[in-house]
């Protein structure tokens, strides 16, 4: 699949000739990521882990899609109409995931099989009716959800992240119909991004949203169906609200032996001794629970380094995206960059990220910044580089 990707990608930019791309986006981030992914190789080879780690496989299978991904978003995006259609496409499968989600939160056999027929992580599936810490007639769903993803945080991230460009033209003249499908979208997201009983992603979507809003604060229409929305939810679950053992892991901040202190003073227990050269194989064999935070994460992977490039471009892409999220002008272009803080947001308690390969953040940024380049160029609104 990814040669045949690469393959369509190379075509693609062959067939644009000498006239390349309309809004070509900067490459720091992806010319930064080579030389992440080029320093983690060279450190897996010095500290002996290259082939424990499977780092061929690995870059065959997630690095170069990221790669990949990016290019992408460059070469067919190019004005408004092809990014409304992406982000349009990208709210249409999320809203099938959320479906999906669903069925498999009320023990609906459909949900199962949809799950069973496209993800090939089994114990994933198997786990789709059961938690294993919770007795599931005390959650306030009966599952924790994988939709079409594969993995429950992934869900999570995918629904919270993809779920909030729902808002990118809400607040624009569009159709009333659009609209209102635009905020049963938002709202259908939360609900499904909350039975996944993923904490991080669930509040990190809520208090992203909740800004949005209150930057929009004069449209009184929008607020109007957004107040509506809430009071639907919470005065039809209110019996099950006012029962906190009934929200699940939503609500349970009890420390367990797997708590994330716990796991965060392990990976600094290893990287005291192994920080120059790290050892992802070496970490996993002192314990089978992964870091959960993004800079412990990047050291562990990739070394002293490695991790150092990594959070450099952690952190440039949240300073971009900040700029643009706390901006007063082009509502659209500060949606899609709290986007993309949702999920840098997420990667402080999860393992996904740009060091393990997830290909979602380079779905993400590109989107944002083509949109910034496009809008701008649109509406002549100044802003700086980046």
């Amino acid at each position: 699949m990814t040669v045949i990707m690469l393959i369509v990608l190379l075509c693609k930019r062959i067939s644009m000739g000498k006239a390349g791309v309309v809004f070509p986006m900067p490459k720091k981030v992806v010319y930064s990521y080579a030389i992440f992914v080029i320093i983690t190789a060279l450190t897996l080879f010095l500290n002996g882990e290259y082939g424990a780690y499977d780092f061929t496989k690995m870059f065959l299978s997630y690095y170069l899609n990221c790669f990949i991904t990016f290019f992408a978003f460059e070469y067919y995006i190019n004005d408004q109409k092809q990014l409304k259609a992406v982000i349009y496409f990208l709210l249409a499968l999320i809203i099938v995931d959320g479906v999906v989600t669903v069925l498999q939160h009320i023990g609906n056999p459909i949900g199962k099989a949809i799950a069973m027929v496209i993800t090939t992580v089994s114990d994933e599936v198997s786990d789709i009716s059961s938690d294993g810490n919770y007795d599931i007639n005390q959650l306030f769903g009966a599952s924790l959800p994988i939709g079409i993803f594969g993995r429950v945080f992934t869900n999570a991230n995918c629904l919270a992240t993809i779920g909030i460009m729902s808002m990118a033209y809400m607040f624009t003249k569009v159709k009333r119909i659009e609209k209102l499908g635009l905020i049963g979208c938002l709202f259908f997201c939360f609900f499904s991004c909350f039975v996944t009983q993923e904490r991080t992603a669930f509040a990190v979507f809520l208090l992203t949203a909740a800004y949005l809003f209150f930057k929009e604060k004069n449209n009184k229409k929008i607020l109007f169906f957004a107040v509506l929305a809430i009071l639907i939810f919470v005065v039809y679950y209110l019996p099950d609200l006012l029962l906190s053992d009934k929200l699940g892991r939503i609500s349970n901040t009890n420390f367990k032996e797997d708590d994330r202190m716990v796991i965060w003073a392990m990976a600094v227990e290893f990287l005291k001794q192994n920080l120059l050269l790290g050892g992802p194989v070496s970490y996993s064999k002192m314990t089978d629970i992964a870091p959960h935070n993004f800079f412990l994460l990047a050291f562990i992977n990739s070394g002293l380094v490695g991790g150092i490039v990594a959070i450099y471009i952690y952190i440039y892409m949240i300073w971009i995206s900040l700029n643009f999220f706390l901006s007063k002008r082009m509502g659209t272009v500060r949606t899609l960059a709290g986007s993309v803080l949702i999920y840098s947001a997420i990667c402080l308690f999860h393992n996904a990220s740009i060091v393990t390969g997830d290909t979602l953040i380079f779905i993400l940024f590109p989107i944002f910044l083509k949109a910034s380049l496009i809008l701008k160029a649109d509406s002549r609104v100044i802003v700086k580089r980046f």
